[in-house]
């Protein structure tokens, strides 16, 4: 980690500070479920981060003698980038992206000699032909990738003798030995098994411009603050998945979807063109292999291209006999990659490949630009949302009232196409785009609409192809049948039993661009006071009320998912995996505080204050049910909640070498939602999923103590400490207490131990963890080293350095941070006592083994606070 700015001070009044950092962070990634057996596997990641700025500052200080009215101004202009570039992969392969899964070569012998009886109706053969040539041979070479998920299949051809029904076909090795592309199973699906390499590659390419100005005029009785900012981000993911796959994944992995695709077009015998070879009452016939080019994969067609093979001919390529350096993405179309909303590839900002994409998100050339040779690219922009923000505040007193006051503006811009109705894919009619169409046949002049339907309201008919009759209308979420009455979503399903828009084009695909308009920018507009007045010489009263607001987070959940969106029929989507929403709205928080500050001594004082706070628009799960052409879960502004208590603090200014600081504060922090994937979780899967019910937030700490006490010698003619030997070796040095004592956070207990069965008991976040208590300090000196001074009249110059000694956790206190819902314990989640399970659980494979493995799995140390850790540093300045 490297920091550094130089100055430059062209005037008193004129500087420049051009600065910067740099941070690189090289780490095996941690994997609980690889601890135990599997440890040497864990993904490596490499972080660079860096960032420069320049800033200008001008002050402006009039003349003593001035009459001006101007008492005081300054500006300060600040341009900021930085960066942040990210990889994630596997140590050994990293983006060799068929080192993964190998486990050997595959030589799989064909006997092309075999055919296949037809026979009359009485059952008599009256002709045989030759069919597709048949595996009848697989010999394994193990490979040096990766050695140990080699060895399972080693071992496999260790276990029988007889070739067939073992080593016949490649199929016979599934559940047995690995294939290229396969994983050991996991250990009870509780640990990751020996030699599995992580599954995925990952790289990212973030960055954002950041430009500011700020100026303060204190002009008469006022002091007149104005400001504004501007941020651009420019955000890059690209992601390969499904390079190793487990027993959930073994058809859908990089190899098996190769292995599928290679030879796409050459499953069948060319019936046109028949060769007899025998004849007699039975005859004999046999046909080449039909190379149906319509049906050639383009990962076929690139690789055979690769390997010097005819592009058009009708070599059967067995891709497991090939070594990893011989396959590439590169010989994928890009929805090859894509793979039916499956996931090869995932990307944004980059190419399908991995490459750098600088174009836009422009959802018409995603679903119509196509390569040379008819592929489409399906290139997706990166994820720019623009933030611009200014304020005014100006401060002056009023008598012996001090005032704050200001407003803030910003202007929220995610940047990217959104959805114009979140139930509609594709471009539907509302009523009064019904026009002269006739959806109902015992009606001369076009159909019957209800008199409480408006004409904004979206039209559902029975049959979305070819539309007949109304079955009903919506307005927002609200469904209504064809006669205007309220009903549940499936009441106005068409034919099919499912919901049927009447769509502008029948023909369109499931997710149609006209679906689509540009997010509109959300500007807040956010008034700030502040106000104090003394009520004493040593008391005063202060308050203030804010406005704040803050942009979609976490961001990855705002970005426009179009692959997701595009396969939505393939993937759907669950609570656990929602849809992102590129639609969502800044959240605000209002907020209020009161309070009161009393002097006790000279040096001493007592503060006592009470906030109150609004969360509203808050993200949330939620299911959009009755949408086309499905319902999916996404996200919602849809929560609130409210943060009240009051705060008690003492401080105590520096006396003698002790200065301290003590704070309590009592909260209720209450709300409908508990996180963005929360509290109404469950009842997204219901026709309730607005349903909202209050409840204690995450965050809801009742009782928090913090303390900070500071013990320090100063120096020169200040200090007071021993002196040994002539020397103040405590001089500039201290120590530094804080500690912090707090009550549980809430969570919600479960009537069930099993995990993956969340059963509430009782209310939502109805109890409490432990208090968590912990102690840090810092002990630290400082000194300058004289350097430069040559002789009598030059001036020395300094090396100022502190050095420090930080230890967190102090007392190495064991805070649990988290339980499992059902015992309340950190280490226990009671399915091994549960009588409810025994019976599963003594069907295992060993059951005494099972209930080992199962009770460390249970062990997992992020349930528990940092232990006692200890760090030595040191800042320099010259």
């Amino acid at each position: 980690s490297l920091n550094g700015k130089l100055d430059f001070t062209f005037k008193p009044t004129v500087n420049l500070t051009i600065g910067g950092r740099y941070v690189y962070r090289d780490r095996d990634d941690y994997s609980f479920a690889n601890t135990l057996m599997n440890w040497d596997e864990n993904s490596h990641s490499t972080n660079i981060d860096y960032s420069v700025y320049g800033r200008f500052t001008q002050r402006f200080i009039p003349e003593k003698d001035s009459k001006s009215k101007i008492k005081y101004a300054y500006y300060s202009l600040l341009v900021d980038y930085s960066r942040s570039l990210a990889e994630t992969g596997h140590s050994r392969h990293k983006d060799n992206y068929f080192d993964y899964g190998y486990v050997g070569k595959f030589d799989i012998s064909k006997d092309p000699a075999i055919y296949e009886f037809k026979q009359d109706a009485q059952g008599n053969p009256y002709q045989i032909t030759r069919d597709l040539p048949a595996d009848t041979l697989v010999e394994f070479t193990p490979g040096d990738k990766n050695p140990i998920l080699a060895n399972y299949t080693s071992a496999y051809y260790d276990l029988f003798d007889e070739t067939e029904g073992n080593y016949d076909k490649l199929d016979n090795f599934v559940n047995r030995g690995l294939r290229n592309g396969d994983a050991g199973k996991s250990v009870y699906g509780l640990w990751n098994n020996i030699g599995t390499p992580t599954g995925a590659y990952t790289k990212q390419d973030n960055s954002q411009v950041r430009v500011s100005a700020s100026g303060t005029v204190d002009l008469g009785n006022h002091g007149v603050s104005v400001g504004f900012e501007y941020e651009q981000r420019v955000d890059r993911l690209y992601q390969m998945r499904r390079l190793v796959g487990d027993e959930n994944l073994r058809g859908r992995n990089i190899w098996a979807i190769s292995r599928n695709l290679a030879n796409s077009h050459l499953n069948n015998l060319d019936r046109s063109d028949s060769t007899q070879i025998a004849g007699g009452t039975v005859p004999i016939y046999e046909y080449g292999i039909l190379v149906d080019t319509a049906n050639q994969s383009t990962f076929d067609r690139n690789l055979r291209s690769s390997l010097g093979l005819d592009v058009n001919g009708d070599d059967l390529i067995n891709i497991d006999a090939l070594d990893p350096s011989q396959l590439s993405i590169d010989f994928f179309s890009p929805d090859e990659l894509i793979n039916n909303g499956q996931f090869l590839a995932t990307y944004y900002g980059f190419d399908p490949y991995g490459n750098k994409y600088d174009g836009t998100s422009s959802l018409n050339n995603y679903f119509t630009e196509v390569n040379e040779f008819g592929d489409f690219t399906r290139n997706i922009g990166a994820f720019e949302p623009v933030y611009f923000a200014g304020y005014i505040m100006d401060k002056f007193s009023f008598d012996d009232i001090k005032f704050n006051v200001g407003v803030r503006v910003d202007r929220f811009d995610a940047n990217q196409p959104v959805l114009k109705d979140r139930f509609l894919f594709a471009d539907a009619r509302t009523v009064a785009e019904l026009g002269s169409t006739t959806l109902d046949p015992n009606s001369q002049n076009g159909p019957d609409i209800p008199d409480n339907i408006g004409d904004d309201y979206i039209v559902y008919v029975d049959n979305i192809r070819d539309p007949q009759a109304i079955t009903g209308y919506r307005k927002d979420d609200v469904f209504y049948n064809a006669s205007g009455q309220i009903v549940k979503s499936d009441l106005v399903a068409g034919s099919s039993g499912e919901i049927e828009p009447y769509l502008f084009d029948q023909e369109k695909p499931d997710v149609d661009v006209n679906a689509f308009e540009d997010y509109k920018p959300q500007v807040n507009v956010m008034p700030r006071v502040s106000f104090s007045f003394p009520i004493s010489e040593e008391a005063g009263f202060f308050a203030h009320y804010d406005i704040l607001t803050r942009r979609p987070t976490p961001v990855g959940i705002s970005r426009l998912d179009i692959i997701r969106y595009q396969y939505i029929r393939n993937l759907g989507s669950s609570a656990a995996n929602p849809i992102n929403n590129p639609n969502l709205l800044p959240e605000k928080t209002i907020d209020y505080e009161i309070g009161f500050q009393q002097g006790l001594t000279e040096n001493s004082a007592l503060k006592i204050a009470a906030f109150y706070r609004e969360m509203r628009d808050q993200i949330q799960t939620f299911q959009n049910v009755g949408a086309y052409p499905q319902d999916y879960y996404s996200y919602e502004n849809l929560d609130f909640g409210t943060v009240k208590g009051f705060s008690l603090g003492y401080d105590l200014r520096r006396t003698g070498n002790i200065s301290l600081n003590v704070n309590y504060t009592l909260q209720f922090a209450e709300g409908t939602g508990t996180s963005f994937n929360g509290i109404p979780v469950n009842l997204n899967n219901t026709e309730f999923s607005t349903l909202r019910t209050i409840s204690p937030l995450n965050n809801d700490q009742r009782h928090r103590f913090n303390a900070r006490i500071d013990y320090r010698f100063l120096g020169g003619d200040d200090y007071n400490g021993p002196v040994v030997f002539g020397k103040k070796i405590f001089q500039n040095a201290g120590a530094n207490f804080v500690a912090n004592l707090g009550s549980g956070t809430p969570y919600s207990s479960s009537t069930d131990s099993k995990i993956g069965q969340p059963k509430l008991n009782g209310s939502i976040n109805g109890s409490r963890l432990p208090w968590n208590f912990t102690t840090n300090v810092q002990i630290d000196k400082s000194f300058s080293i004289e350097y430069g001074k040559k002789g009598e009249g030059s001036k020395a110059k300094y090396i100022d350095i502190n050095a420090y000694l930080l230890i967190n956790n102090l007392f190495n206190t064991l805070n649990v941070t988290g339980v499992y819902r059902y015992t309340g314990n950190p280490d226990d989640d009671g399915y091994l006592t549960d009588a409810r399970y025994q019976a599963e659980i003594s069907q295992q494979n060993d059951e005494q083994s099972y209930r080992d493995l199962y009770t460390l799995s249970r062990l997992n140390p992020g349930r528990y606070g940092s232990p006692r850790t200890i760090q030595i540093g040191a800042v320099v300045s010259f």
